[in-house]
């Protein structure tokens, strides 16, 4: 206790210093300074605080929009979901039902094809049918044309020797009616020979043609039996009593000078030659200007015409020797 008080005795509080104004000054200003700086912070800090409120509340607000869209973004993908998966079911019934309906008409179309070329192919079978018994119908008519053509050339080479047979009894007929000159017995005996040569000739091809006639089996028959006829008739007419007479008895007669029976040889020539004549123009109205006409094609009318050139050249001929015949008559 002494102590203390020895040594309060003995403190001294300072002496109040006189301040300074200067320093005064220079304080209050740094006060100033401190206090804007503290203000200016403050505010800086609850600016700061402001923003960052308000950042963190954009970002909720930014996080419950996100969170928004996302959930109608999933509705909508379940409900698009949904929607294709309906559809691809109801695609998947529709396509079943279509390729059933399809097959169905694939099935119907193509048994309705089958059907349709089972038709044609019948259509077709009965065309060709049609076609083939045509053609075989023309065949056997062409094969028979070609027959009765090679008959009938053969049959027309007969009948131009029965014609010239006609033309000789006509001569002969001719020379003995006409009055008797001895320069006629010559021209008999010619005419006389020639007959006899036609009947030989007309004799060989009589017997060759029944052979013609088995070599063309195909030949039509009512020509054949028309061809036949009338070379029967010829034949007749070529053997006749008459004929025989003419050329065998009437050389004789020539001889001998007997007027009376060379004129009635020469009458008898004129009927032999009329029926020869009446032979041809029936056969030329029931066969060569008929039959002929039908059966000429354009492939064998060559072969007539060139074998009626023939003819008609002899026929010239023959004529030509006729008006000679009747030029020296009248002449003498």
């Amino acid at each position: 206790m002494g102590n203390e008080q020895s040594n309060g005795s003995h403190y001294r509080h300072p002496e109040p210093i006189e301040e300074d104004p200067r320093m005064r000054r220079l304080g209050e200003n740094h006060r100033r300074e401190k206090e804007e700086l503290q203000r200016a912070f403050k505010e800086e800090r609850r600016e700061t605080q402001l923003k960052l409120e308000n950042a963190i509340n954009e970002g909720k607000r930014n996080i419950e929009r996100l969170e928004n869209e996302k959930k109608k973004t999933e509705q909508k993908r379940e409900t698009e979901l949904r929607k294709y998966e309906n559809e691809k079911k109801e695609m998947e019934e529709k396509y079943g039902r279509t390729v059933g309906q399809l097959r169905t008409s694939e099935k119907n179309l193509r048994k309705q094809l089958i059907e349709q070329k089972k038709s044609q192919m019948e259509m077709e079978r009965r065309h060709y049918a049609e076609l083939l018994d045509k053609q075989c119908v023309e065949l056997e008519k062409e094969r028979e044309r070609i027959a009765t053509v090679a008959i009938m050339k053969e049959y027309l080479k007969i009948m131009n020797t029965s014609y010239e047979a006609k033309v000789s009894l006509k001569m002969i007929k001719l020379y003995c009616l006409e009055d008797w000159s001895e320069s006629f017995k010559a021209k008999i005996k010619f005419e006389l020979d020639n007959l006899s040569a036609f009947r030989e000739k007309f004799r060989d091809q009589f017997e060759r043609f029944p052979q013609f006639l088995l070599d063309e089996p195909n030949a039509n028959r009512n020509t054949v039996d028309a061809c036949r006829g009338f070379i029967s008739l010829v034949k007749d007419t070529m053997d006749h009593e008459t004929m025989l007479g003419i050329c065998g008895v009437l050389p004789a007669a020539l001889e001998d000078g007997n007027q009376s029976a060379i004129k009635s040889f020469g009458a008898d020539a004129e009927v032999l030659a009329s029926e020869l004549s009446n032979i041809k123009n029936g056969s030329k109205l029931q066969i060569e200007n008929k039959d002929l006409k039908e059966l000429t094609a354009p492939s064998t009318q060559e072969v007539f015409i060139d074998f009626l050139k023939e003819s008609l050249f002899q026929t010239k001929t023959v004529i030509l020797l006729i008006i000679i015949a009747w030029i020296l008559c009248f002449c003498r």
